[in-house]
């Protein structure tokens, strides 16, 4: 039972009732949803376990083609969740769906099955803390990550044997085969995997978004106290400074400095060309820019979408939410750190 409890609610949350305490007490419809899922998934694990020997595992089609490979990945709170809805949005990719959470053994399978009965992926721009509602909403699948790289998914050096690197290019040739489209997929842990990912998957590409640091860092203080429920544990992978500390401030600079070294060092290892760092905020005012680069890497000029004329750009959530002496700690913080 505690192995399918930590695929909806990892190891490391500490006091998981109290958690679902405060996502009561938010009454917001994705944290609600996030539950229902969570209790829907011990639910249908029998049936995740037959479906199972469904599944297909992609033997003897390694030698396929993964077909075009979009992986977003970047820091907690950064905005991943919104680009990875606007890209499904706008073009004809395919996705993880919350469907596909409650069959982690079997989400090819599942996807087969009941796929044809969801709705539209994205209606509107919702979600909490990377969590969406409905079950044809945009699901971040780290059961799947699981698999190949690891269950701690506070690693911040995970490794991809030879065998996970082969089950994982079958499980991709597998799922292009499933739904011909080129997949765009969200997975913020990729932000310390993506060079490892890159040489098993020749066709990655990968967007790793990142925001300004002001922003960014009180936006993981709030997380702490919500998700955690103590602003001084981290939330999200971070590293050994940005662990838990007497002065959760300086916790959060760290951590966000630790995630801007991770991304310069995946740049230098994957390539400018496939791993893409874009700012949270030029994405937010121009969507449509992304939108078009992303279409020009995943279809030939031949068979390449058209885009829609204009894209309304997003409303930036960079405004300050805490108390004036914690934001100007947040800034000397940083200023000192740099």
């Amino acid at each position: 039972m505690s192995r399918i409890l930590r695929r909806y609610v990892p190891g490391h949350f500490r006091q998981p009732w109290r958690l679902a305490g405060r996502l009561l007490q938010t009454r917001d419809p994705a944290a609600f949803a996030a539950m229902s899922f969570a209790a829907l998934g011990v639910a249908f694990s029998p049936l995740d376990l037959l479906l199972s020997l469904l599944e297909s595992n992609g033997q003897g089609a390694v030698a396929g083609e993964t077909g075009p490979l979009l992986f977003i990945c970047g820091a907690p709170r950064v905005g991943t969740t919104l680009v990875h809805q606007t890209l499904v949005k706008h073009l004809p990719v395919s996705h993880f769906t919350n469907l596909t959470s409650l069959f982690p053994s079997a989400p090819i399978a599942a996807t087969r099955l009941f796929g044809r009965f969801l709705g539209e992926p994205v209606r509107e721009y919702r979600s909490f803390y990377g969590r969406t509602t409905r079950l044809s909403g945009l699901n971040d699948a780290l059961y799947l990550w699981d698999r190949w790289l690891g269950h701690d998914r506070l690693d911040p050096e995970p490794q991809l044997t030879d065998e996970a690197g082969r089950e994982m290019r079958e499980f991709f040739v597998a799922w292009r085969g499933l739904t011909e489209r080129p997949l765009v997929a969200k997975c913020n842990r990729l932000n310390a995997a993506a060079a490892t990912v890159a040489e098993a998957l020749p066709q990655a590409r990968f967007i790793c978004i990142e925001r300004e640091p002001v922003w960014h860092a009180q936006s993981l203080l709030q997380a702490r106290a919500m998700i955690t429920g103590d602003p001084r544990a981290p939330y999200g992978l971070t590293g050994e400074a940005g662990e838990i500390a007497d002065d959760p401030i300086a916790s959060v600079v760290e951590q966000v400095r630790f995630h801007r070294a991770l991304a310069e060092k995946q740049e230098q290892l994957v390539g400018a060309e496939r791993f893409w760092r874009v700012p949270y905020e030029e994405f937010c005012r121009d969507p449509r820019a992304l939108l078009g680069r992303t279409a020009e890497t995943l279809w030939p000029a031949h068979a390449r979408p058209q885009l829609p004329a204009e894209v309304e750009p997003h409303r930036v959530a960079n405004r300050r939410t805490v108390d004036a002496e914690t934001f100007e700690h947040i800034e000397k913080s940083l200023a000192e750190a740099a």
